[in-house]
């Protein structure tokens, strides 16, 4: 039996890496809301979080422009989720208006 597979990049590995400290670092951030820190100090203190994750999981091997233009990138895509989604609740409480009549 003959089995066949690929392994990922480095620069993949990395990519990804990345893109999992995001839910990590949004839970930090409602942990420290939750125990009463304003909004800044909680971001501020999730994004170091993410940081030393990052550091602590693949060290300074990549390039930190490369990562911030990652980073800009999914905030223009979380940005367009959200639009979106606001424009789906509007329609969808404009047809339960619409059928309510």
């Amino acid at each position: 039996m003959s089995y066949s597979f690929t392994m990922k990049t480095i620069d993949e590995t990395m990519e990804n890496y990345l893109i999992g400290t995001i839910p990590g670092a949004y839970k930090t951030k409602r942990h420290w809301i939750k125990k009463g820190f304003d909004k800044s100090s909680a971001i501020e203190k999730a994004t170091s979080y993410a940081f030393g994750q990052i550091e602590a999981g693949i060290g300074r091997i990549f390039d930190w422009n490369d990562v911030e233009e990652m980073f800009r990138e999914i905030g223009v895509i979380a940005n367009a989720f959200a639009d979106s989604s606001k424009q789906a609740h509007e329609n969808l409480m404009q047809n339960h208006l619409n059928n309510t009549k």
